[in-house]
């Protein structure tokens, strides 16, 4: 899995640093361009015209229906769509969930397509656009099949026919009920928690600046005001944090995606005393997906969560604390870093 192979990476660091490396090293310098070139980027939807959309190899081979092909693509060569990991993730509203990123070919999810479901051939599990939310910018992912014929039905309509999609003739795949739209890939890497110590964390510009206002903030119990602070990145220059789509009403929430994208769309941002990092010039707040705090998991930003989710998992998921070293982590969970 990806948290597997950054492990991996973080300890071959370690190992070169031991043995007396300079940071200049070739095998480190491979060894971080490994890193690099390991950065996930999900599997969402795109216009189908644009040039993110993925293409697949072996599309003439599906859509003969009931066949057995492996999702290889032609418009990415050496590249697939592949599964974030080995097991299931379970979401608030929907259920258990696996996401889609775009990976190595070796790593191409063997599927069968019947003129609705593209389907796993291991477990039968399916492809599913994310809340039955047809924008752009919506991540596809993997569910849980259906295992009998009334099942299949009532799939069919789930989530205003989330499951179903068309593989296009010149080999893109398109969501049954929007067909203007296309599986694709994001332009930006999205955000995600990594071990504290490993070589692709997020080290922030204007660190300094965060550190002081987060100090200020635990001398006067109040809200620092200024004129919002840019997530300028240090560890990748010309790159920030940005939003990356527009936001997304998935039941009682409204979220949208946190990438590293170009600078003059930086997002701005101020702290209060509580942790919370919240956007300077609009409504919203940066959060950890979910209710855990776990290598792997998304960070994003909302704009709207349910009374419940504020009550019991807000501070514990919308908490932060910038480091000395101008990584962030979640308060809760310091052996944890933002990362992209």
């Amino acid at each position: 899995s990806w948290i597997d192979a950054i492990g991996c990476f973080t300890k071959a660091i370690e190992i070169c640093h031991a043995a007396g490396f300079e940071d200049d090293h070739v095998d480190i310098a491979r060894i971080l361009k490994l890193i690099e070139c390991s950065s996930l980027q999900s599997i969402i939807l795109v216009s189908i015209k644009s040039p993110e959309r993925l293409i697949l190899k072996n599309a003439h081979i599906l859509r003969h229906q009931n066949e057995e092909a492996h999702l290889e693509l032609s418009s990415h060569s050496e590249h697939s769509i592949a599964p974030m990991g080995d097991k299931f993730e379970n979401s608030m509203y929907y259920g258990p969930f696996l996401e889609l990123v775009f990976g190595p070919k070796e790593n191409a999810l063997l599927v069968t397509y019947d003129g609705n479901f593209i389907s796993r051939v291991d477990d039968g599990a399916v492809f599913n656009v994310a809340h039955g939310s047809f924008v752009e910018g919506i991540s596809v992912t993997l569910k849980p099949g259906p295992r009998t014929p009334r099942e299949r039905e009532k799939h069919k309509k789930i989530m205003n026919r989330s499951r179903c999609f068309i593989i296009n003739i010149e080999g893109s795949i398109s969501p049954l009920a929007a067909p203007s739209l296309a599986i694709g890939i994001s332009p930006y890497s999205f955000l995600r928690l990594v071990k504290r110590n490993s070589p692709n964390r997020a080290i922030f510009k204007n660190a300094k600046s965060l550190i002081e206002c987060q100090l200020e903030l635990k001398k006067t119990n109040s809200e620092i005001i200024s004129d919002g602070i840019d997530l300028d990145l240090h560890s990748h220059p010309g790159c920030s944090l940005v939003q990356t789509h527009g936001w997304i009403a998935a039941g009682s929430f409204s979220a949208a995606r946190i990438g590293v994208g170009p600078n003059d769309e930086s997002l701005k941002v101020h702290l209060l005393q509580d942790g919370q990092i919240m956007l300077h010039d609009s409504e919203g707040f940066i959060a950890v997906f979910g209710r855990r705090l776990v290598e792997g998991v998304p960070i994003c930003l909302f704009k709207k969560v349910p009374f419940w989710y504020k009550y019991c998992y807000l501070k514990q998921q919308g908490s932060f604390t910038i480091n000395n070293d101008g990584s962030i982590s979640p308060t809760y969970a310091p052996h944890l870093v933002i990362s992209q």
